[in-house]
């Protein structure tokens, strides 16, 4: 599905779901280069867009406008076939890779309808009015929202494409509408926050006095952003949810506190869901004792089918379930430990992959695309929490064997990664620092500047409005 108008989706991923084919989203503002890879990988025979701009790629891929196809010549007698059923594969899912391309992640139809089943019997149906697609539509939550809504029978609240990118937005509409349950990324609850913070700031903090509880997902929570919250909203619960697109959900919590005395506990991601197991083992596969930090697998009916024509991944992360017989358990990289009471607490990662903004991130493949520029001698991609930031922020390290600007470096990854995953900072060094063992020292590396940033490029306007609010902003600044 290549679609801009987002309240079309739900439909039509009804109808594929009904007509038992697999569903792929693909995100147009993504590089042209990248989704053609993603629907050749994905062996699509069908794309459902708007875009006209498709039609001139030449692709062997029938392309479906249902805006301006004459829809009446498809039959519409009811399907025979059974649909998607439960361990279907019935959404693939493109992610960040390792060797330079993207992953095809095969969701299954079991755990989707998982994710609803826990939502309604450990958070109560009754107390979700209705379900708020405020997700792009890439990421793994807008598809297990949008299903929740089918299984559960709930009201879809669908967010445009600009409200989704704006947090102040986000919260706006949900007051409108009267949500008592929505779900979103750290980030965006940050980001929000910052705003009704900001005393120089015209927007004023929204109440969300029918707003009960709210989901965080996607990136780690840390104890600040949720004391910050509570300050103002002590009548919202805030929820924690863990896991990847190749488990869902795999544990749920809420993040408590003492309203009295306002001491927040230590924040954790909770205990494992509904129909879902997680383990914390050592690198020989053993489970490690209460308290003893390990790595993390999952389990159970979320687990995904594998990576699509990735045997490498397959085999690294899709593994044999060492206690369950004839089942498979998913390798998160992920470490972390569970306490005596079965809540986990994630540690940190046992690779490169990062979370950004909610979006999952390899660092290689922006590293492996960056090195095919000839200029470039070394690189490395960091994610770091700068100080400007709540979040994390991609840093870019590297050294040359030619001079080479910073712009085109950028405008390399702008045609073969989404936005998301370019770097905010780009630092260049005479040399990268070593440790006794000859490996780069990362402690060594020097912290971003604000003269670091990659900053755009300025356009002349070329038009006589844009030429005069040019003019009007130049006063006003």
């Amino acid at each position: 599905i290549d679609e801009e108008n987002y309240l079309e989706i739900p439909k039509i991923v009804l109808g594929i779901q009904k007509s038992g084919a697999v569903c792929l989203m693909i995100n147009r503002e993504d590089p042209e280069e990248r989704i053609k890879y993603i629907l050749k990988k994905s062996k699509s025979k069908l794309i459902i867009s708007d875009n006209k701009e498709i039609g001139n790629w030449k692709l062997k891929i029938e392309n479906l406008d249902i805006k301006r196809e004459r829809l009446e010549k498809y039959n519409t007698e009811p399907s025979k076939g059974k649909g998607i059923q439960g361990q279907d594969t019935a959404f693939i899912i493109f992610t960040s890779g390792t060797t330079g391309a993207p992953k095809g992640i095969k969701v299954s139809a079991r755990g989707l309808v998982n994710e609803s089943y826990y939502k309604t019997r450990d958070m109560g149906s009754e107390k979700i009015n209705m379900i708020s697609l405020n997700f792009s539509l890439q990421y793994t939550a807008s598809i297990e929202y949008i299903c929740a809504s089918f299984v559960l029978g709930k009201k879809l609240l669908i967010y445009s494409k600009q409200e989704i990118h704006d947090p102040y937005a986000v919260m706006k509409k949900a007051e409108e509408n009267n949500l008592t349950y929505i779900g979103m990324t750290p980030s965006v609850l940050n980001s929000y926050l910052e705003i009704i913070e900001d005393s120089s700031s015209a927007k004023e903090k929204i109440a969300l006095k029918k707003l009960k509880t709210i989901d965080l997902m996607g990136e780690k929570t840390y104890s600040q952003l949720a004391k910050r919250f509570y300050s103002q909203y002590p009548h919202i619960t805030l929820n924690i949810e863990y896991g990847s697109s190749e488990c869902l959900s795999c544990s749920y919590g809420f993040i408590p506190k003492d309203i009295k005395s306002g001491v927040l506990r230590k924040i954790k991601e909770g205990k494992a869901v509904r129909n879902q197991q997680v383990y914390v083992l050592d690198k020989d596969q053993k489970l490690l004792p209460i308290n003893a930090i390990g790595e993390i697998y999952c389990s159970g009916y979320g687990l995904f089918n594998g990576y699509m024509g990735n045997k490498r991944e397959n085999n690294s992360k899709f593994l044999t379930h060492p206690f369950i017989k004839g089942k498979k358990i998913y390798r998160s990289g992920d470490k972390g430990r569970i306490d005596i009471e079965g809540n986990l607490e994630v540690k940190g990662r046992t690779d490169d992959q990062v979370q950004v903004r909610g979006q999952r991130v390899e660092l290689d493949e922006i590293r492996e695309v960056i090195k095919t520029i000839p200029e470039i001698q070394e690189v490395l991609v960091q994610a770091k929490k700068t100080k400007k930031s709540y979040n994390l922020d991609m840093v870019c390290y590297y050294a040359v064997k030619d001079a080479i600007d910073t712009s085109r470096i950028k405008a390399v990854l702008e045609r073969q990664v989404p936005k998301y995953m370019t770097p905010l900072y780009f630092i260049e060094l005479d040399k990268f620092p070593l440790n006794q063992n000859g490996k780069i020292n990362r402690d060594k590396l020097p912290e971003p500047k604000e003269e670091d940033l990659l900053k755009s490029e300025f356009v002349e306007p070329n038009t006589e409005i844009a030429k005069k609010i040019a003019n009007i902003w130049q006063k006003v600044l």
